[in-house]
């Protein structure tokens, strides 16, 4: 599956993440590269479209942690560089635009390709981060055999202990 976001109307929409922050695009893209990243998931294409002037350590089409990072054009809009993604998609089933603007929603509805809200996909995202760290916390937990035989292993006696 293959994500195209409309990075600055996500981050407008996440609380944890101030927009006027001169860090807010970097937190967007790690938060992003934490989803993209999950065990099993990395197959997922995610892409985010900024508007506005490209960041100096991040210039237009590189990629952060597997997270491809695109821009407006200049005197355009990440609306418009996200339709014309859009449009040239071969397999418009198989994108998921991320967008809580009305408009661009509609139009990506239209083209074939599906759409989700900024809110939805913070809730899939949340929800797919949750379960990651519970299953690597449960994957971590050792009973009290299992911590005395590792003991035993790396020869630690059970006064050695105290």
């Amino acid at each position: 599956m293959s994500y195209l976001i409309d990075g600055n109307n996500l981050m407008g929409r996440l609380h944890d993440i101030d927009p006027e922050a001169p860090d807010a695009r970097m937190q967007l893209l790690r938060w992003l590269a934490a989803f993209r990243n999950q065990p099993g998931h990395k197959a997922r294409r995610v892409t985010v479209v900024f508007d506005g002037a490209p960041e100096p350590l991040f210039p237009e089409g590189s990629v952060f942690q597997g997270v491809q990072i695109i821009y407006s054009l200049p005197n355009s809009t990440a609306d418009a560089r996200i339709k014309q993604r859009v449009e040239q998609q071969r397999d418009r089933r198989g994108l998921t635009v991320v967008t809580s603007d009305r408009e661009l929603y509609n139009y990506v509805r239209s083209c074939g390709a599906q759409v989700i809200t900024c809110e939805q996909f913070a809730e899939r995202v949340w929800t797919a981060l949750a379960s990651t760290d519970s299953a690597e916390k449960e994957d971590v937990q050792l009973n009290a055999q299992d911590i005395d035989q590792w003991m035993r292993y790396f020869g630690i006696e059970e006064q050695d202990n105290t």
